[in-house]
């Protein structure tokens, strides 16, 4: 079982991750604004890593996906509320860590 049993469920996983793949590009086709398309290639680049190194690939690719992501989302928040460095700083490390914003920040956000 354990000599067989990892070739066999990546054999079988490849056909879902084949499915995701083909679903993000079909996606990302019909995509127009180049923000969201830039942000889908981010979020899907995870599904074409492979090789001896798969899991190094997937965990840099996730980390790397996490800060753009932070990034983006105060870049949305900024057109919305004006934040100092200090409290642009936070808010990526809030973002990327799944934390809620300041609490000044997230009620003027709320309210505008």
């Amino acid at each position: 079982m354990v000599r067989f049993g990892r070739p066999v469920l990546g054999a079988l996983s490849s056909g879902f991750e084949l499915y995701e793949s083909f679903q993000a590009f079909d996606t990302l086709r019909k995509m127009t604004d180049p923000k969201l398309r830039q942000d889908a290639l981010v979020k899907d680049s995870d599904v074409s890593s492979a090789g001896s190194f798969e899991l190094l690939v997937r965990l840099a690719l996730l980390g790397s996906g996490e800060i753009y992501s932070a990034i983006r989302q105060v870049q949305e928040l900024k057109k919305w509320v004006a934040l100092s460095d200090a409290e642009e700083l936070d808010a990526r490390w809030s973002y990327f860590s799944y934390h809620d914003l300041a609490p000044d920040v997230e009620n003027v956000a709320i309210y505008q």
